[in-house]
């Protein structure tokens, strides 16, 4: 791969590990990030620094270094939800990728369940909310509903509702989050959900990794959605997840994902239903593909993902779990509000029984809020065990050792 120059969109902290191997496994690495201290550019070869959220600042800055540093020969889009980006980037310096009208479906959520319901995929029931009394007809409708905003991401502006819940906040809360100004609601389905991570190749979606994700917080943090990291593998029944993989195949071709990663939201009812919620057409963040599914499975999607992006031969043998590992992510939260003066027990903490990984981003001086979305938490811990139930009490015991003092 030495003769290789891949492009990774995106340089935050949930990225470095997948440029680390990357760049292990041979190719030169370019990352493009807004952040001119990205913590990605540290294992890269080069850095583009542009907004990757901004078409218009980004694609100049890549065709620039494209002509006159180092040809790409192909990108990836790492724990940043920039597949619309990152189509453009293909297009404007000539290298495979999505095309952009597929790219931009796939973060309009709207228009993404608009397509997958036509093509017969099963999804939550779904409505466009222009005004406070579409948004309580639905509450009327369906009892429990999630709302969003049509174009966000990491769980920002996304709340549930209820008839016991402020429905006015609900659609300003998600309207504020809407680049478009668009809100959009679904019913609220009650089940287990998962998080999957697939590798679409010549067409077929094969799905690596499936993960439980938790959400034991659900009612401490409502009416916001947190999800307290997530267990891997999952231990739904196997012919669960034989339909699970089903409908991601499906699901992909319904969306014309060709080639290239599908991180997967889904959540199965009671009665063993498979409802997408969601798709993307890039890699997951929160430390799923380039860590834990390579220590469960034993598969090197991020390589993998590059290999294809560039060119490269990615066969059925590649992509085959060759390890069952069970590993365990867990949060950690601030349970008050308040100035951080001292954070302490880390290295009790990450010397404890099967902690594979921890990272804690907290620093002293810093204003605490409870979680409002996906990006509230102070750190993480990643366990394993001989069994789930053992990596998730390593995971807790691991999180009850670092002490925030918060005033």
């Amino acid at each position: 791969m030495a003769d290789k120059t891949i492009l990774v969109i995106g340089g935050g902290l949930e990225a470095v590990e997948g440029i680390a191997q990357l760049k292990a496994d041979g190719f030169f690495v370019a990352v493009c990030d807004g952040n001119d201290e990205a913590p990605g550019f540290g294992p890269a070869d080069a850095a583009i620094v542009a907004s990757i959220y901004h078409a218009e600042q980004c694609v100049p800055a890549i065709a620039e270094f494209h002509r006159n540093v180092r040809a790409i020969d192909g990108l990836i889009v790492l724990a940043c939800d920039a597949p619309h980006v990152g189509a453009r980037v293909a297009a404007a310096i000539d290298i495979p990728g999505l095309p952009v009208a597929v790219a931009d479906r796939m973060v309009d959520k709207l228009a993404m369940k608009e397509q997958l319901q036509a093509c017969g995929i099963a999804v939550p029931d779904f409505s466009s909310i222009k005004d406070l009394a579409s948004l309580n007809a639905l509450v009327g409708k369906w009892g429990k509903i999630v709302v969003k905003p049509v174009d966000s991401r990491g769980s920002k502006g996304v709340s549930v509702l209820d008839h016991t819940g402020d429905a006015a906040w609900a659609f300003d809360h998600a309207k504020a989050q809407s680049p478009s100004g668009r809100v959009m609601a679904e019913r609220f389905v009650e089940g287990r959900q998962l998080s999957t991570e697939s590798l679409v190749v010549d067409g077929v979606a094969h799905t690596i990794g499936l993960a439980d994700r938790n959400y034991e917080f659900m009612a401490r943090y409502a009416p916001f959605v947190i999800e307290n990291g997530g267990d891997l593998p999952s231990d739904l029944p196997s012919a669960t997840l034989d339909r699970v993989c089903d409908v991601l195949n499906a699901a992909s071709v319904a969306l014309e994902l060709h080639s290239g990663p599908v991180k997967g939201d889904l959540v199965i009812d009671d009665k063993g239903g498979v409802f997408v919620i969601e798709l993307a057409a890039r890699l997951s963040g929160g430390h799923l593909c380039t860590f834990e599914i390579p220590f469960s499975t034993g598969v090197e999607l991020v390589t993998l993902a590059g290999r294809l992006a560039t060119g490269q031969a990615v066969t059925a043998s590649d992509l085959a779990p060759r390890s069952n590992k069970s590993v365990c992510i867990r949060l950690l939260f601030p349970e008050q509000e308040g100035e951080l003066k001292k954070v302490s027990g880390l290295a009790a903490a990450s010397g404890s029984e099967g902690v594979l990984k921890m990272l804690v981003w907290a620093v002293e001086g810093m204003q605490c809020k409870l979680p409002t979305n996906s990006g509230g938490s102070l750190g993480m811990v990643i366990t394993t065990a001989d069994n789930r139930l053992e990596a998730q009490a390593r995971a807790q015991k691991a999180l009850d050792r670092i002490q925030l003092d918060i005033r």
